[in-house]
Formats: structure tokens, sequence, C-alpha cells
């Protein structure tokens, strides 16, 4: 499972599974992140999207390439509640320091 929460996370996962099949499956996720991760569609198995209508639709405009592999797509665009934005913003783009 490639995560799309964070882009050096991002990046790593995909470095290390080299040419083997993916499953994105993101959340609410990072926009340059999932960009990424789409950017290796070819070898996605399974595509399931889910967030906000901007960040998805923008992410998916780019999509020009097969996906040969692919099994299973899933894509559900979401509202996000006064909640789920302060949520998803902390974990997503604000790293929050321990102390």
């Amino acid at each position: 499972m490639i995560p799309c929460h964070k882009l050096c996370l991002t990046q790593v996962f995909l470095d290390r599974s080299k040419a083997t099949p993916i499953h994105i499956i993101t959340t609410f996720g990072r926009e340059d992140a999932l960009e990424l991760a789409l950017s290796h569609l070819n070898r996605a198995r399974t595509l399931h999207l889910e967030g906000p209508g901007s960040i998805l639709e923008n992410a998916l405009r780019g999509l020009a390439s097969p996906a040969p592999l692919l099994e299973t797509c899933i894509i559900q665009f979401r509202r996000l509640s006064e909640e789920n934005i302060e949520s998803h913003y902390r974990k997503s783009f604000v790293p929050i320091p321990t102390h």
C-alpha cells in the first residue's frame, strides 16, 4: 500500500516497491503525494481514493497513462467537515512538535 499523506513517505514506498504491483489507497491525502503515486498508475492493482473534490479533481485531471494491472477502482468524493479539515491539515501539512 502506498501512503499519500506525506510526500517523503510516498517517495520512499514507491522507490522500495521497484516494479512490483502497488495498491494506491488514500483518504484525504496530500495533493502532491497523491499525484506522485498516480504517476505510477501503470503498476497499480488497486486504486481507492477518498477525499475532497478539489484535491481529487486536480489529481485525476492529469491521468493519461494506461493501468493494465488495475483490478479495483474506487473514487469517493467527500466533503470535509470542520472537524475533518482541522484533523486533515494537522496530519498532512503541519508537523506537530512533541516535547
